[in-house]
């Protein structure tokens, strides 16, 4: 019977690595970058407050791709007021 592992595709060059929490320290931005291009993402996707930094870690090689996501939220809030006569 064959390894179900060597069956399997290699999934890192089909994922994109998402780094867009906001709190991130510098340091923890770097790691993650990090992190995703030694697994072999590809693309690190980001927030354009983060992509600077990313760029610079990443810089102009063909080492990855770096993308930004722009996420407009729009919550909308409906108030149905019923007026319920009792006789």
């Amino acid at each position: 019977m064959a390894d179900p592992a060597q069956e399997l595709p290699d999934l890192p060059p089909r994922l994109d690595q998402a780094i867009l929490d906001p709190l991130l320290t510098r340091d923890q931005l770097q790691a993650l970058c990090d992190s995703g291009m030694q697994e072999g993402v590809r693309a690190i996707c980001t927030t354009p407050r983060q992509l600077p930094l990313l760029r610079e870690r990443i810089g102009t090689t063909d080492a990855g791709t770096l993308c930004t996501m722009i996420c407009l939220v729009i919550v909308m809030a409906i108030t149905v007021k019923s007026n319920i006569k009792r006789d």
